[in-house]
């Protein structure tokens, strides 16, 4: 399975190891999807937003909370640091169970 990660310029990431076959054709609305995104994860410190063009329309599709279960092994090194360095926990919210 080909995994494609790219930033918000439409520019490929090298956050795997794996040759990509193919380059993904950028999508007409991904400005609004971008959007869109934003407004349905502004609440979580970390979510995955799936959206999809159809027809010239956005779809959504799921918030994911777990991409892979947590148990992703494709991430490269240096890729896990990246997305790492990039969440930002909350500090007025404890985690973990009572």
């Amino acid at each position: 399975m080909e995994r494609h990660f790219y930033d918000l310029n439409w520019e490929p990431l090298n956050y795997t190891d794996i040759k990509q076959k193919q380059s993904l054709k950028k999508p007409k609305l991904f400005d609004e999807m971008i959007c869109v995104s934003e407004i349905l994860s502004e609440d979580f410190p970390f979510v995955r937003v799936d959206l999809y063009e159809i027809k010239d329309q956005i779809v959504f599709g799921e918030l994911t909370f777990t991409p892979s279960s947590g148990m992703a092994t494709y991430f490269t090194e240096a890729a896990q640091q990246e997305i790492g360095n990039m969440l930002e926990l909350p500090a007025d919210k404890k985690v973990g169970f009572k």
